[in-house]
């Protein structure tokens, strides 16, 4: 049971997220999209407000630097 335990906290605790983008408007005006997570929820949560800042960026006429 322990041996389980160990595991299962392994897998929960487990990688990381650290997705950032730099984005620019016509203007020339810059904005920047990161977040940062660990674990399988922190890495969820942060793609998910990484996602979010990309759409309102894109929406506000902002385009990923490349």
């Amino acid at each position: 049971m322990k041996t389980v335990t160990m595991l299962l906290a392994a897998v929960l605790l487990a990688g990381c997220a650290n997705p950032r983008a730099v984005l620019r408007n016509d203007k020339g005006e810059e904005r920047y999209c990161e977040a940062t997570g660990y674990g399988v929820i922190g890495a969820t949560m942060a793609n998910n407000r990484y996602t979010d800042c990309m759409n309102a960026a894109g929406r506000d006429g902002f385009k990923k630097v490349p």
